[in-house]
């Protein structure tokens, strides 16, 4: 069973960081970027299936997006963001599926499973032992 490696654009979402730290505890790959030219080099240089996109409007993304989907067409896209053309954006670049925000950790992680498949749809959304102790 091959590691899934993804990409998570951050916008600055504390929501966006922790889910890149609880795909990595489930055994997935992640790779955080907050800048566009970070994005095109970690794109450039490794076999990602998944880019998980925050979009605020901080950056253009949408051209980065259309720069990466050249380097690599093989990878998905799940757009996560508050702004009211986030269909519209979604649309134009084919996106895979949206999450509009605000949206609990779960939801995100449901819709990441999903994508992945199993058997990392069973490993993200298994409950974890450690966490359940903790909080008994």
């Amino acid at each position: 069973m091959q590691r899934p490696e993804i990409l998570i654009i951050n916008d600055g979402s504390v929501l966006l960081g922790l889910m890149g730290q609880r795909l990595e505890a489930r055994g997935c790959r992640t790779y955080l970027a907050n800048e566009p030219v970070q994005v095109l080099e970690i794109v450039s240089t490794k076999d990602l299936y998944l880019a998980v996109v925050g979009l605020n409007g901080k950056h253009q993304w949408l051209a980065v997006i259309h720069m990466i989907k050249e380097i690599s067409p093989q990878m998905k896209f799940i757009l996560v963001g508050t702004h009211e053309l986030l269909r519209v954006a979604a649309c134009e670049i084919e996106a895979n599926d949206y999450i509009t925000m605000p949206c609990s950790s779960a939801q995100l992680c449901r819709r990441l499973a999903h994508h992945l498949g199993e058997p990392w749809e069973s490993a993200l959304l298994k409950p974890r032992l450690s966490y359940l102790r903790s909080t008994a």
